[in-house]
């Protein structure tokens, strides 16, 4: 389930920054984390904690809740992804 949650977690956060045409820096700078670290949950490459999605989120203007709707909404869009590789960065 993890690759699930993290490539829609991915996808709710990369479509929300580029809403608000921000850059990762500045997502990184409002909530708290690295660049890097943003970087690496939008490519799947890191599974958010639940401060880090909560941080984020408000980091995007937008409630935590709502972001996590929005990943709950996404999941069947990404179940194709269930017992891959939790590693692979494959869309």
């Amino acid at each position: 389930m993890d690759p699930v949650v993290r490539a829609a977690f991915a996808s709710v956060i990369l479509e929300r920054r580029l809403q608000l045409n921000l850059s990762q820096k500045e997502v990184a700078q409002r909530s708290g984390y690295s660049e890097e670290y943003i970087g690496k949950l939008e490519r799947r490459e890191h599974t958010a904690s639940l401060t880090a999605a909560v941080m984020v989120s408000t980091g995007l203007e937008k409630d935590p809740t709502d972001t996590l709707n929005d990943v709950r909404a996404k999941m069947l869009l990404f179940k194709w992804l269930e017992g891959k590789d939790p590693e692979a960065a494959d869309f």
